[in-house]
């Protein structure tokens, strides 16, 4: 994808222990624990290797090391650590097979085909070495049901791994943890690292990868949309947890399609928890959300996304008409753009924090308009949706309402806006006055600014007085711990604690969803005090705000 301008971003390093397993996964908030009949299907180890190796087979257990002297497929279906298979066995597995792959590569001929036979209780385990993944270098495909696949390293351009319909079998039970996908850099095309499609593709879990390097982002590169994960047709309840996902040319994750806009749409993947990732400097989007149903985002990292040939910098976009879309608890950072939501029903944008949203180019850049970019979050054409209890600092303009009717804005801290020609608030007074704007707090040492048309931008008593709208807002600083340090809790004579209006957002998550989303984004309770708070952090909770556990990002393997 060729830049047409960056973010200069900060690189943070972070060390981290690679382990075969992160800590137990916590669920974020909004996002149920995948209900498989019995046990954590995230947590759930593999079996001991058997007792009779290295020197003994053992039907259904599976040794493959192709770099052993010995190593040989001929009359050797099983293989053991002193007499490996060469090739990783393809087709049907049965019930409970243990798969145990080292070095490599493995290419299968251009494509490995697996089919799980796995059962609840007898799942199918193809795995690597957590200190030493394998390397797989041929198209992946998995099918059947009940199987892990985890430790191991691709490096396939397009089409590294699918879980999807083949000959009859579709996925189904799946999980996908603990590895690495790793590109060359290289424009290949529209395609994807790891695809979820299929009429019969259920209950997939892909957890603690990382995944980056696929596609072309470098300034000179010609358009290429090469994303980290896509969630495709009829794929139904994914779990997208604990990645980290970078440097593609695409969108870290994508779900749907634009041609899926029409809400009747039987192909429109459903049910999509992503959690806990972190996203970033990707060639178009962190999160790209297209005709899909109950879709939650919540408690992810995500930054560093600039202008490109085919994307306008936003870190989330929501378009083609998908429902219920919750974006929750996120942090949000160093863009053009923060969250954009360009064409749904029921979008909703709750508890997050988002700062250092701006505009690149400034010479170019019209305040006047409700479509510029340095904004936090944008919506137009869209209905029964609204932004609730955010955090946002250090903008060119903070919540845009361009087109579309009946939003609510409540319980948001919109403050220290960076641009003084910039707005708090912005739209068209036809699209605020037909919405619910209250309880939010809005602040700036010279003045908040309300823009109601391109030549018409008022403070907050004009528009109180003038207008009978925000009548519950306030100018006064929020008073945070230390904002200088991107600490964004309230201090306890805070204007904002117990100065929110309840809304029914939480509620109708816990009705769709049965979880408990009265949590902010450190985690805690909600309601700690007599009402709600105003912004992202409930006064009283955690000191540490929520920290995603990245996905190892230190390994490096060299092959011949």
């Amino acid at each position: 994808m060729k830049l047409l301008t960056k973010l200069a971003i900060s690189l943070i390093s972070i060390t981290v222990f690679f382990s075969s397993m992160l800590l137990a996964y916590e669920p974020s908030v909004g996002i149920p624990m995948p209900d498989w009949g019995g046990g954590d299907p995230i947590e759930r180890q593999a079996p001991n290797r058997p007792d009779a190796w290295p020197n003994q087979v053992v039907d259904n257990y599976y040794y493959v090391d192709v770099s052993h002297a010995n190593a040989t497929d001929s009359n050797n279906p099983f293989g053991s650590p002193d007499l490996p298979r060469a090739t990783i066995p393809e087709g049907d597995l049965q019930a409970g097979a243990y798969v145990e792959i080292h070095n490599g590569p493995y290419t299968g001929g251009g494509r490995i085909s697996i089919n799980s036979l796995g059962t609840e209780l007898a799942p199918v385990w193809i795995k690597g070495d957590s200190l030493n993944k394998a390397l797989i270098r041929g198209e992946t495909i998995i099918t059947g049901s009940y199987a892990y696949i985890e430790n191991l390293f691709f490096d396939t351009s397009r089409k590294t791994l699918s879980l999807r319909c083949l000959d009859g079998a579709c996925s189904d039970h799946i999980v996908v943890r603990n590895n690495e996908f790793s590109g060359p850099g290289l424009a290949d095309g529209n395609t994807q690292v790891l695809s979820v499609a299929g009429n019969g593709v259920n209950n997939i879990i892909i957890y603690n990868n990382h995944i980056h390097g696929f596609g072309d982002i470098s300034i000179d590169a010609a358009e290429n949309d090469y994303h980290g994960i896509h969630i495709g047709h009829y794929a139904d309840y994914t779990w997208v947890l604990n990645n980290h996902i970078h440097n593609n040319g695409g969108d870290s994750i994508q779900v749907g399609e634009a041609g899926y806009a029409d809400p009747s749409d039987l192909r429109r993947p459903s049910h999509v928890y992503i959690g806990a990732n972190n996203f970033h400097d990707d060639g178009e989007n962190a999160v790209d959300i297209k005709g899909a149903d109950n879709i939650v985002v919540s408690s992810n990292i995500m930054y560093g996304y600039g202008q490109s040939t085919s994307s306008d910098g936003e870190v989330i976009v929501i378009h083609n008409n998908p429902t219920n879309v919750w974006v929750l608890n996120n942090t949000i950072h160093d863009a053009v753009l923060g969250v954009v939501v360009t064409g749904a029903d029921n979008a909703w944008i709750i508890g997050n924090q988002i700062y250092n949203v701006h505009a690149l180019n400034y010479a170019s850049w019209d305040p006047t308009s409700f479509y510029s970019v340095g904004t936090a979050i944008h919506f137009r054409s869209t209905k029964n949706s609204g932004a609730v209890n955010n955090t946002i600092y250090d903008f060119d303009n903070g919540i845009q309402l361009a087109t579309g009717s009946g939003y609510i804005v409540r319980n948001n801290i919109i403050a220290y806006r960076t641009r003084p020609d910039g707005s708090d608030i912005t739209g068209d007074y036809k699209v605020l006055d037909f919405s619910t704007i209250d309880n939010n707090i809005l602040y700036h040492p010279d003045g908040e600014r309300i823009r109601r048309s391109s030549n018409q931008v008022v403070g907050l008593k004009e528009y109180q007085d003038s207008y009978g709208a925000c009548a519950l807002c306030s100018n006064t600083n929020p008073l945070f711990i230390a904002y200088q340090n991107l600490d964004f809790k309230l201090q306890n004579n805070s204007p904002a604690i117990d100065k929110g209006a309840t809304t029914f957002v939480f509620e109708k998550i816990a009705t769709l969803y049965e979880v408990d989303a009265k949590k902010d984004l450190s985690g805690e309770a909600r309601f700690q005090g007599d009402k709600i708070d105003i912004g992202a952090f409930e006064f009283g909770s955690g000191q540490q705000y929520f920290s995603v556990p990245f996905a190892p990002s230190n390994i490096q393997m060299d092959y011949e």
